[in-house]
C-alpha cells in the first residue's frame, strides 16, 4: 500500500478574532501602513488538486490605514465592512464580494495649481467588491467648506460658503483622469 494523494480532501474551518493579517509598515511591500484590525472567518475545502477557499474578512472600525498618493498627497482612512474571498486553486480564479464603508478619515492632495489641502471623507463613501479584484467599484469623496468673497453687478460684496473637495468614481480597472476629478459646487 501507500498513500494515494489523488484521493485525499481537506475540509478546514477557518476563524480568527481581532487579527492582524499581516503588518501594514511603511516602505513596506503594499503601498498602504497603519493598523489593519480582522474577523476571519471561513472553510477551506476539496480535494488537493482542487482545493476552494469561501472566507469572511470583516475590517473591523478600528482599522486605520494611510494611502500614499504621489510624494506629497495621501488618505487616511478607516473603512469597515466585510469581504467574501473566493479562490479556486483548480482554475486560479480569485473572486471578492462585499462592500467596505469609508466614512472617517483625511485626504490630503494638492492638485497643479491649488495648495495643499486637507479634506474630510465624506459619509457614505465606499468600496464595492464584484468578481475579480479589478471590477472593485469605488464610490469615495472628501471634503471641505471654504468661504470666498463675492460680488454681483451693482451688489455689495457678500461672503459665501462653498463645498471643494476630491471624487473618485469609477472601478480598479478604470481608475484615471476621468474617474477623479476636483469639484467646487455651492451648498
Amino acid at each position: 500500500g501507500g498513500m494515494d494523494l489523488n484521493t485525499m480532501c481537506l475540509d478546514v474551518d477557518v476563524t480568527a478574532d481581532s487579527f492582524t493579517p499581516m503588518k501594514l509598515e511603511p516602505n513596506g511591500p503594499i503601498p498602504v501602513h497603519g493598523d489593519l484590525a480582522t474577523d476571519i472567518r471561513g472553510r477551506v475545502s476539496g480535494p488537493l488538486d482542487s482545493i476552494f477557499a469561501d472566507v469572511n474578512v470583516t475590517v473591523l472600525p478600528s482599522t486605520d490605514i494611510t494611502y500614499p498618493i504621489d510624494d506629497k498627497n495621501m488618505a487616511q482612512v478607516k473603512p469597515y465592512g466585510t469581504v467574501n474571498i473566493q479562490y479556486n486553486t483548480a482554475v486560479g480564479e480569485l473572486d471578492f464580494g462585499g462592500r467596505l464603508n469609508v466614512d472617517e478619515g483625511i485626504v490630503r492632495y494638492s492638485p497643479k495649481l491649488y495648495p495643499m489641502m486637507p479634506f474630510r471623507v465624506d459619509s457614505g463613501s465606499h468600496v464595492i467588491f464584484n468578481g475579480p479584484l479589478g471590477n472593485t467599484d469605488l464610490k469615495l469623496s472628501a471634503s471641505q467648506q471654504v468661504k470666498a468673497d463675492v460680488q454681483s453687478a451693482g451688489q455689495e460684496t457678500r461672503r459665501v460658503a462653498f463645498n471643494t473637495g476630491v471624487r473618485v468614481n469609477g472601478t480598479l480597472d478604470s481608475i484615471g483622469l476621468n474617474t477623479i476629478g476636483f469639484f467646487l459646487e455651492a451648498p
